[in-house]
């Protein structure tokens, strides 16, 4: 579950439930509010992209060569 805790932010992009009742609510209420429930895919898809794509992947490079360059 941790690994599951650094991709979804709680109430923000998703849930995060500890049981099986729980996520048969939390599915049951995204099934009948299409606005939170399109919200959270936006707002996952913008988190994908920021936190765990390529790009970002290549920025932290930079920076790290960039700052290790410039420290000389």
């Amino acid at each position: 579950m941790r690994g599951l805790r650094l991709q979804v932010e709680n109430d923000v992009d998703g849930y995060l439930v500890d049981s099986i009742e729980e996520c048969a609510e939390k599915v049951d209420y995204l099934l009948t509010h299409e606005q939170e429930r399109v919200a959270f895919g936006a707002a996952g898809r913008e988190r994908a992209r920021t936190e765990f794509l390529l790009p970002r992947l290549l920025r932290d490079e930079l920076k790290l060569l960039n700052g290790l360059l410039n420290s000389e």
